[in-house]
């Protein structure tokens, strides 16, 4: 889990710094969220916490599509 975590920083910190250095604030802004996703999503799966996979979350939230559809 500690490597899971130290390759996370490694992108991070390849990543951040010219964002930083040319003022894309937005890019950043996009980045850090996506980022903070897949180390929270990645630190889960490597700790066994027992999340669904992400396909799971996508045909459960197809179902629920399809279910709120009337005439379904």
């Amino acid at each position: 889990m500690i490597a899971t975590a130290f390759i996370m920083l490694i992108i991070l910190g390849i990543q951040a710094p010219p964002l930083i250095l040319y003022r894309k604030w937005w890019d950043l802004a996009v980045f850090l969220a996506f980022w903070s996703g897949a180390t929270t999503y990645t630190l889960l799966v490597v700790a066994r916490a027992g999340i669904p996979t992400p396909t799971e979350i996508i045909t459960a939230m197809v179902n629920l599509a399809f279910r709120l559809i009337p005439g379904n």
